[in-house]
């Protein structure tokens, strides 16, 4: 009957819907891992598979806390995994700066990351998704900046993340050729500007971006989506990271990007 049709078209939307994410989620470039409202790993996408070591048919079920296992990279002390915090308080958490993810193989690489609470239509939290990254580009990147010029111009330039190096009140003091190709602006472009030059008109809240960088040069990095306009006018996302660094023996914030079109 109608009834029964229109059920099975139903099911058959919300399976297609679920595949579709699904695939979405094993595509995009970070880390991603889902858990239930216990903290109980739900799905790894392969990129989360490849950083801790862990399949997604192993890691099915078992807590969170001993699949992602984090340590302070200088004290060596555990680290508490941002999920709980976020299915407690109902809000994104990220993690502290100088983190290192243990692999199951016992290998190690520093890493970026935020947990958010996941929702049902009810409002309830449901469980919790944990995005992460591989920051070992943005620190190498950071370390270059204080090696010679030379050396620091080859490998600034080889780093594939858009990287910018901005002074306390947020001008342009270099940036890498990886912005230099999103953005399609010459380097010599961007100097002495400020970011109003690469935001997409009334986008963003630019008043906000003062305390972002205050929290970074006060060694809480940062990150949060940024709306940017290319040479050409297109508008598009990306998603920024700031942390505090040493340029030329001057302290500054090196922000580094990538375009979430894709993504979003």
């Amino acid at each position: 009957n109608h009834m029964t049709v229109g059920i099975a078209a139903a099911q058959g939307a919300v399976r297609d819907e679920a595949e579709r994410l699904s695939v979405t989620l094993s595509s995009i470039g970070d880390a991603v891992i889902a858990t239930d409202a216990d903290g109980c790993v739900e799905f790894m996408n392969p990129v989360a598979e490849a950083m801790t070591g862990w399949t997604a048919a192993d890691a099915d079920g078992k807590a969170l806390s001993g699949i992602f296992v984090v340590v302070n990279e200088a004290t060596r002390e555990p680290v508490g995994c941002p999920v709980a915090r976020a299915i407690r308080e109902g809000r994104v958490v990220g993690l502290a700066s100088q983190t290192l993810l243990i692999s199951r193989d016992g290998s190690e690489r520093p890493i970026a990351d935020s947990a958010a609470p996941i929702r049902g239509s009810d409002g309830a939290i449901h469980g919790a998704v944990l995005v992460f990254r591989d920051q070992g580009p943005e620190r190498f990147a950071a370390r270059v900046l204080q090696e010679s010029e030379a050396a620091y111009r080859g490998l600034f330039d080889g780093v594939s993340e858009a990287i910018y190096v901005q002074d306390v009140e947020g001008r342009f003091l270099d940036v890498n050729g990886a912005a230099e190709r999103m953005y399609g602006f010459a380097r010599a472009e961007f100097i002495g500007k400020t970011p109003e030059f690469i935001a997409a008109p009334g986008k963003n809240d630019m008043a906000a971006l003062p305390a972002l960088v205050a929290r970074a040069l006060a060694g809480e990095p940062q990150r949060f989506e940024f709306w940017g306009r290319r040479a050409n006018g297109e508008i598009f996302p990306k998603e920024v990271r700031l942390v505090r660094g040493n340029y030329r023996d001057r302290e500054v914030i090196i922000a580094s990007a990538d375009d979430i079109t894709e993504r979003k």
